[in-house]
């Protein structure tokens, strides 16, 4: 089923740079998200309202987002989402480009659980880490 998973979080990428329209419809009601933890507000949302609005406040503060995919690595339940942001300031029109490393967790076709990292490998340690802590329990 993960092949399927990467499958998902390519086509809605490219979907993305295609529309820049928020398809939410991968992401589980009760999606539990995680920010950057250099983000502005790194708080965790927790269900698809506030992942919604936080996704409409990068698009408020920032123009013509895309994401440039440069990989995408099949992690079981996971995917990992190596990409480069490309964007302008809203306001100031100054270009954006920043790393930005998406790991969904999906159960049942759905994502249910997402981060972001600055760095692939910031991911798999992460991931790393959680595995092992799973293993622990």
């Amino acid at each position: 089923m993960s092949g399927a998973n990467v499958e998902v979080v390519r086509t809605w990428f490219e979907e993305w740079n295609v529309t820049q329209e928020l398809d939410l419809s991968i992401y589980h009601p009760d999606l539990v998200y995680h920010p950057r933890s250099d983000e502005p507000d790194p708080t965790v949302r927790v269900g698809l309202d506030e992942y919604r609005q936080l996704l409409l406040g990068f698009q408020e503060s920032l123009a013509g987002i895309t994401f440039e995919m440069l990989d995408l690595i099949d992690a079981g339940d996971f995917v990992i989402a190596s990409t480069v942001l490309h964007a302008r300031g809203s306001a100031s029109g100054v270009e954006v480009n920043d790393a930005y490393v998406f790991v969904n967790r999906f159960r049942e076709g759905m994502v249910v659980e997402g981060w972001e990292f600055r760095t692939t490998e910031e991911a798999l340690d992460a991931l790393a880490l959680r595995q092992h802590e799973k293993l622990g329990e």
